[in-house]
């Protein structure tokens, strides 16, 4: 299985909002049609400050990984990036595409200047997701945290 991760464009983005759709639980619809519209995703890909990557095997979007600049009230964060969303199809091997999706944000930062962590917030009752980013590298840091979600940060 190879997978090609690529920088999103215009074109990519109905099969990346389809994506979302099937990924997203049914009653996620307002944070569907809020975050993840196709207006929505047009604005992300224009927006200097985020970054969406795509995963891609057989010429089919089987990944998708927004980071960029934190979201956060009290951030000294020119020296960190964050992963603001990672969805992947469920019918692929999650943990490989995920991680390939990671690595290429990694490599990806690595190369600005002054970068040297990556975070990423997670929701405390999903073990399986925290585990996952732990494998990774990523430790949790309590100070952090907010309603129920883990901080998790790597350095890089």
């Amino acid at each position: 299985m190879m997978i090609d991760i690529y920088d999103a464009v215009p074109d990519d983005i109905p099969d990346i909002h389809k994506l979302i759709q099937q990924v997203l639980p049914k009653n996620q619809g307002r944070v569907l049609n809020r975050l993840y519209s196709e207006v929505a995703l047009q604005q992300k890909l224009e927006s200097e400050n985020t970054h969406l990557i795509i995963a891609v095997i057989d010429d089919v979007i089987i990944g998708v990984c927004q980071y960029g600049i934190p979201i956060m009230d009290d951030c000294d964060c020119e020296d960190l990036r964050a992963i603001h969303a990672l969805f992947v199809a469920s019918d692929n091997n999650h943990d490989d595409v995920a991680s390939a999706l990671i690595y290429d944000v990694e490599e990806s930062i690595n190369t600005q200047a002054g970068v040297q962590r990556l975070s990423v917030f997670v929701d405390a009752d999903n073990m399986p997701l925290i585990k996952f980013y732990a494998g990774l590298g990523f430790y949790h840091d309590q100070v952090e945290d907010s309603d129920n979600e883990w901080y998790m940060e790597k350095d890089l």
